[in-house]
């Protein structure tokens, strides 16, 4: 009967064992500043401090980075920064656009990507000009050809975005997004829509998997199957298994 009370004694607190809500209950913590809040705020601000280190870390990386490079890799690189940041922020992106140009302004993709940004910002003489500039200093490139095109074809001036089109498509880089571009000025623009319908055929003969070309194909034959030309009703194959649906 002792020793159950003894026990009993030091179970129930005293001089005894430290149970669990015992010790939760009596552990030591400033007064008015509850434990979780504590905690908390202290884990907030060491969270966003290793945020701000790892921002600061990053950016002398990329800055030691962009210094082992050439200043061509250089301006291509500000090129891609001003592409991530222009929907946020146009006045950053401005900026690594003029650091690209003064890296690299001989360069026709730096030039072409400039011309881009002030497309997008509503300036088309501004970006005609870059366009022609890139195309004088590569004319090989199709980009520059055929977004300039886009832009005499929006001003009205139909042989000379035809021109630049055909031009384009002799880049093997974008050959397919130019033929496809090319087809599409000429079902719209110009109304020949059997030269549209061999255009959108080259593209899909290069790219196969290009879903744009496929779908500006089908309709294109759909629409032109029962056309009226001249009076007569012009009837037309609709060989949609060549290119079945992925």
């Amino acid at each position: 009967m002792e020793l159950s009370s003894s026990s009993s004694s030091q179970s129930s607190g005293g001089s005894g064992v430290w149970s669990s809500s015992s010790y939760r209950s009596v552990s030591p913590v400033r007064r008015g500043v509850p434990p979780e809040k504590k905690k908390s705020s202290s884990s907030s601000a060491s969270s966003s401090q290793r945020r701000v280190t790892t921002k600061r870390r990053s950016s002398r990386n990329f800055e030691r980075v962009l210094d082992e490079i050439s200043p061509w890799q250089r301006a291509l690189s500000h090129c891609r920064r001003a592409r991530r940041v222009e929907s946020r922020d146009l006045d950053r992106a401005a900026r690594f656009l003029g650091r690209a140009m003064e890296l690299a302004p001989s360069s026709a993709c730096v030039r072409f990507e400039l011309g881009q940004f002030l497309e997008r910002a509503g300036d088309w003489q501004s970006a005609v000009k870059e366009y022609k500039r890139a195309i004088t200093l590569d004319p090989s490139l199709g980009a520059p050809r055929c977004a300039y095109a886009e832009i005499l074809q929006a001003l009205g001036d139909h042989l000379g975005a035809e021109r630049q089109f055909a031009k384009a498509t002799e880049d093997p880089e974008c050959r397919a997004a130019a033929h496809l571009a090319y087809g599409k000025f000429l079902e719209h623009a110009r109304g020949h829509l059997d030269d549209a319908e061999t255009q959108y055929r080259l593209s899909l003969s290069v790219d196969p998997t290009s879903r744009a070309a496929k779908t500006a194909w089908r309709v294109l034959v759909t629409q032109s199957a029962h056309r009226t030309l001249d009076g007569y009703l012009v009837k037309r194959p609709l060989p949609l298994w060549d290119y079945p649906d992925d």
